[in-house]
């Protein structure tokens, strides 16, 4: 038996493939996903962060709020064993430009593509890279 948190993941999604994981409300729609298919929507989004260059030990900026997507976003980032970085979207675009460059960071989640223009009113976006978790317009 695994103590570390993705070990603990591991062990709930293996003992409870048809339970209920997560339950949320999307757009007035109330979805839900099964543990079984909970791992499967992390797998992919952590296959997506090495594609995009993620690592190891590597700090990932997460900059949005508590929902359905940052936690499979968060537990993705920990999937790869890397380092989540993360910050609500109250954070104004001095705060975020200041945490990219204190971090390191060189990928990044937001919730909504306007987070990105923030940024971009602080800093230049050269060797940044990010995925928008929400494409509606806050």
């Amino acid at each position: 038996m695994s103590y570390s948190i993705v070990g603990q993941l591991k062990n709930a999604f293996e003992e409870n493939k048809r339970r209920i994981a997560l339950r949320w409300r999307n757009q007035q729609r109330s979805r839900e996903l099964s543990y079984e298919d909970f791992e499967e929507h992390i797998e992919a989004l952590a296959l997506g962060l090495l594609d995009k260059g993620a690592n190891l030990q590597q700090r990932v900026g997460l900059f949005a709020d508590l929902s359905a997507e940052w936690t499979m976003a968060n537990l993705a980032i920990q999937w790869l064993g890397a380092i989540d970085v993360p910050r609500g979207t109250d954070s104004t675009s001095a705060e975020l430009a200041y945490i990219i460059e204190h971090a390191g960071l060189e990928l990044c989640f937001v919730h909504y593509a306007s987070e990105i223009d923030k940024i971009a009113s602080e800093r230049d976006l050269d060797g940044l890279s990010f995925i928008v978790m929400d494409n509606r317009i806050p």
